[in-house]
């Protein structure tokens, strides 16, 4: 939720659901083959369509207001359910077309990341974006990538050294 207000296109305190900016939200992707994952994003579409339903059926009881906002909620998460629908194929795409590492390559990012972090250069929070982007690592660096780039949102330089190391 931060990343999203801190990184989206915002107007005051309304922030932009449009493609564009979802798609350079980092998503985890869905593994469709691990029931878990696919169970979450199949109540997450279910949730936006109970949304809709509830909201139809409360037009007895609530005020014209809340069933107005109730009905805008249900709209804007179903069109988010579509596009994160929409971000996901690309994701899919984007990750099968990352590049391979070997062992040296990636040791060598890690040590320039490392340095940018001890220097506290601004730039290393866009050297783990674009890492994270262009190649593929395991699930362990990219977890530690992805928490050092946290820490880097909020400054926190040796924090995010100490989870690289």
């Amino acid at each position: 939720k931060k990343w999203i207000f801190i990184n989206n296109n915002n107007r005051g305190n309304v922030l932009e659901f449009s493609e564009e900016p979802l798609k350079n939200i980092p998503i985890k992707l869905i593994d469709w083959k691990n029931k878990s994952e696919t169970k979450i994003y199949d109540k997450m579409i279910v949730a936006s369509q109970e949304a809709k339903v509830l909201s139809a059926q409360s037009d007895a009881v609530l005020d014209e207001t809340f069933k107005n906002n109730l009905l805008m909620m249900a709209s804007d998460i179903n069109s988010l359910c579509l596009n994160i629908s929409a971000v996901v194929k690309e994701t899919i795409i984007a990750e099968a077309n990352k590049s391979q590492l070997d062992e040296q390559k990636a040791t060598e990012f890690v040590s320039k990341l490392k340095q940018l972090i001890a220097d506290e250069d601004p730039s290393a929070a866009d050297f783990i974006t674009h890492l994270l982007k262009e190649y593929s690592w395991t699930e362990a660096q990219a977890k530690a990538f992805s928490e050092s780039l946290d820490l880097l949102d909020q400054f926190e330089f040796e924090e995010a050294l100490k989870i690289i190391e």
